[in-house]
């Protein structure tokens, strides 16, 4: 065993950081992986069970927890929680950090100069149980990492690296098909197939 093997993300304090750097391929050939390892339990419970992407429509769904007009994934449409902490882990940009481009060709655009990482708590990357889950016990559906969706190209949530306007559930982001990046992940869906 490489030395190199024994830190960082096989490190056990990282055992509950979200995964990144994987193709979509990958992430749909993991899920295929785990759906064999399920059915060799030979569980009852999950006897019909497959697990896979979620569809970008059953991520909209699984985030938006029931609340069908909030921008986020938590109650509430503000970034903050009642006590003043923010709600995800993302990029929260100062207004100082921000300046309003006249140019007409570009609609009075606001351009940003530099963010805030650590007004968040979080510097990339961070545990999953940072932040609060959503009213379906689900955590980080905005911000850590942005989902990539069963639709190769689409990703959800936003990042530890974006603006808080990529959090929000009705926004998504798009990738090319077998790049990688240290701001995606995957989240996986289990399905019961009733006709088995």
């Amino acid at each position: 065993v490489c030395s190199s093997d024994l830190y960082y993300l096989r490190h056990p304090a990282y055992r509950d950081y979200p995964v990144v750097g994987v193709t979509h391929s990958q992430a749909k050939a993991y899920c295929s992986w785990f759906t064999r390892k399920v059915s060799e339990l030979k569980d009852p419970e999950y006897a019909n069970a497959h697990f896979d992407l979620p569809s970008e429509n059953e991520w909209i769904c699984a985030a938006s927890g029931g609340k069908e007009f909030n921008y986020f994934p938590w109650d509430g449409n503000s970034m903050m929680s009642r006590e003043g902490k923010w709600m995800a882990n993302f990029q929260p940009v100062d207004q100082s950090t921000a300046r309003r481009d006249d140019d007409t060709t570009r609609n009075h655009a606001y351009t940003v100069y530099g963010g805030q990482y650590f007004m968040d708590g979080a510097f990339i990357t961070t545990s999953v149980h940072s932040y609060h889950a959503n009213l379906n016990g689900l955590y980080n559906m905005a911000g850590n990492v942005e989902e990539m969706v069963n639709e190769e190209g689409v990703s959800k949530g936003g990042s530890w690296n974006d603006t808080g306007y990529y959090l929000r559930i009705g926004v998504s982001e798009s990738y090319a098909p077998g790049s990688v990046s240290v701001e995606r992940g995957f989240r996986v869906a289990m399905y019961i197939d009733a006709g088995k």
